[in-house]
């Protein structure tokens, strides 16, 4: 195992990042989705004229708004920077329901639902989500609020950025108390930072890789400053080991007094190394072999080389908060 301080040979930093806009603007906006081309939704069906005792016919459903060309993605090569991205294009005009009472943008299950929605058939929608541009229907249930009809999503973890419209087996919106934090509308950067700030768990969201082909999941990692770890299903995406790797640190950090640490060195590819030189602060308990096999599957996936690292000396290993932390007292 390479323990030795050392200058390495290649800049720390992501394997042929890209960056792409995935974000779909809601279909009643006027930003664009990134999926197909653009163009005008329907408008509502006009209400029939009821005669005595009969009722009058619900409006018809709007035609559904066409969706704004896709966005370029940009080019990269493996050690090459990366491409510029592709701008998204505009959205079609979404129609809405036979109520003139729909809202015009999707509403939230928080919102209250007026009378009459779902006799006219409900509100409905075309929508941009991460995966593509999807019909929705919205109808109220029986305490007053509004509900998303229930349609079968393939994508886990697949949201619709504007709306709380996310995929959890089927498309759903959260109708509970304590929602999951909302899903950037533009797919992180792998191991890039995150907010974990919320008190009912971390984001977890999905997004097509940078290249289109394929379906990746991501979320917020606990960690003590926190990192987007993706699934790996991306080419040249290494923030999975990343987060195996920090995973096993934090895990290994607790102590008493400064006696029961230690500091341990990687090969620097990790986004969180405590050190510039790769080092962590663990505890004396923690098993270096294992570690070694966590960074060494980091470094392997970049290219199998050793990330930038510097020849300072990290500062000593102290107990701080009952985690074994550098000592930067001095």
């Amino acid at each position: 195992m390479n323990m030795a301080l050392g200058t390495r040979s290649k800049l720390k930093g992501f394997r042929a990042p890209f960056v792409v806009t995935t974000a779909a603007a809601l279909a009643v906006a006027c930003g664009g989705s990134a999926f197909d081309d653009s163009g005008s939704g329907g408008s509502g069906g006009s209400a029939a004229s009821g005669g005595t005792g009969a009722v009058g016919g619900s409006g018809a459903v709007g035609g559904s708004g066409a969706v704004g060309g896709s966005g370029a993605v940009g080019g990269s090569s493996v050690g090459g920077s990366s491409g510029s991205v592709g701008t998204g294009g505009s959205a079609g005009t979404a129609g809405t329901g036979g109520s003139p009472a729909c809202p015009e943008t999707p509403p939230s299950a928080f919102d209250s639902c007026p009378e009459g929605i779902n006799e006219a058939g409900g509100c409905h929608y075309t929508i941009g989500c991460q995966s593509g541009t999807y019909p929705f229907t919205f109808k109220c249930t029986d305490y007053g609020s509004w509900t998303l009809e229930g349609y079968a999503c393939s994508n886990p973890y697949d949201s619709c950025p504007g709306t709380e419209i996310n995929c959890y087996d089927q498309w759903q919106i959260w109708e509970g108390t304590n929602p999951p934090p909302p899903c950037p509308a533009e797919k992180p950067a792998p191991s890039s930072s995150c907010d974990n700030n919320w008190g009912f768990g971390p984001a977890t969201c999905g997004y097509r890789c940078e290249n289109g082909q394929g379906w990746t999941v991501g979320t917020c990692h606990y960690w003590n400053d926190p990192i987007w770890a993706f699934d790996g299903a991306c080419e040249g995406d290494c923030s999975e080991h990343d987060a195996d790797l920090l995973d096993y640190v934090q895990a290994n950090k607790t102590c008493n007094t400064a006696d029961d640490c230690k500091i341990v060195y990687t090969d620097g590819c990790s986004a969180r190394t405590e050190h510039c030189s790769g080092a962590f602060y663990v505890n004396k308990a923690t098993s270096e072999e294992e570690l070694h096999k966590l960074d060494t599957a980091l470094s392997t996936c970049f290219d199998g080389g050793a990330c930038a690292v510097c020849d300072g000396i990290p500062p000593p290993a102290a107990c701080i908060g009952s985690q074994c932390m550098p000592d930067v007292s001095n």
